[in-house]
């Protein structure tokens, strides 16, 4: 059977003809990742009659694989489904930045996105299509973002700076092995 996801994935529709046995939402989940729409033509040609879909995966398929807007497009279209927030969850998680664009430009989502970027400027991709949150928003989470990564810098710096004062004081083994293990927790908690 993954020679048949490695098929499709690589758009070996030839090969994936010859090997392919029954057709489940895992191999159509393979050929959505391919990217390409003659692929996912393919397997939905080969798609048993009734057989459950799970559209959800589908788009999350999409977001995974960044893939173009037509085939977005060619999916919405076959696979009609309406709440795309875990995709958008699965763009951001990858990093998939296509698949960001498209969505947030396409359809709307909630001010809760936000807790679903894993960095300052998907937060800023997302609040460009959000004009509930307040303005200053964008200038806070940069300034925020910056006195944290700074305080933390400095304070690692400092840290170092105590350590080499350690080393040159003449403490007992006993008491040197303390303050480095207090010292390692501290580093440890910026």
């Amino acid at each position: 059977m993954d020679d048949v996801h490695y098929a499709l994935q690589h758009r070996d529709v030839t090969t994936a003809a010859r090997i392919m046995h029954h057709v489940d939402e895992e191999v159509l989940t393979s050929a959505v990742l391919s990217g390409d729409i003659r692929t996912i033509r393919f397997v939905m040609d080969r798609w048993p009659e009734g057989a459950h879909l799970d559209r959800r995966m589908i788009f999350v398929a999409c977001a995974k694989a960044d893939v173009h807007e037509d085939v977005w497009n060619y999916c919405t279209k076959h696979f009609p489904y309406t709440n795309f927030n875990a995709a958008l969850k699965c763009a951001l998680k990858f990093h998939s930045h296509n698949a960001i664009e498209y969505l947030l430009r396409t359809y709307e989502f909630s001010p809760e996105a936000k807790l679903w970027c894993q960095n300052v400027e998907q937060l800023k991709m997302i609040h460009a299509k959000n004009d509930s949150w307040p303005m200053d928003f964008l200038c806070e989470i940069e300034n925020h973002e910056m006195r944290e990564y700074y305080k933390s810098y400095e304070s690692k710096r400092k840290l170092a700076e105590v350590f080499g004062i350690i080393e040159e004081l003449d403490i007992s083994e006993g008491d040197y092995l303390k303050v480095c293990k207090v010292m390692k927790e501290l580093h440890a908690a910026l």
